[in-house]
């Protein structure tokens, strides 16, 4: 599967045929969504991220065990993982339903002065414990 192939429509039709209290709502793609997962709005509360090839697939799990747990010691908003979705209608990986963050994307430009940013967010110990779990579920 082809980051191209993950669309609107088969983001509803996974809604749907998984989580139908949701099957109503609108689906479109974010106008950001990085090179590892594709991001879609679901309604105005939700987004849903998909792998955006098969590499990617083991960062899904870890993001749905680690989030909660970053969500209640870093000093900014973390996605709350709503649901998790399993492979169907021709899609072949799990993914997840995330409660919406409104704001704007980190980037050169929203933040002027990186370095002080990263480190403050690297220098945290959930963080260094978290990228501690990352290499050991990459090295298997």
């Amino acid at each position: 599967m082809r980051k191209a192939d993950i669309t609107a429509d088969l983001v509803s039709r996974l809604v749907w045929t998984q989580f139908p209290q949701w099957a109503g709502l609108p689906v479109r793609r974010v106008d950001v969504d990085g090179w590892d997962n594709a991001t879609f709005r679901l309604g105005e509360e939700m987004s849903v991220r998909l792998p955006s090839a098969e590499e990617y697939v083991p960062a899904v799990q870890k993001e749905q065990h680690w989030l909660p747990i970053l969500a209640g010691q870093l000093p900014l908003p973390v996605p709350e993982p709503l649901a998790a979705g399993v492979p169907g209608c021709g899609f072949p990986w799990p993914w997840t339903v995330y409660r919406w963050i409104d704001g704007t994307p980190v980037t050169d430009r929203t933040v002027p002065d990186l370095a002080p940013f990263a480190a403050d967010l690297a220098g945290s110990p959930v963080v260094n414990e978290v990228n501690l779990d990352y290499h050991h579920v990459r090295a298997r």
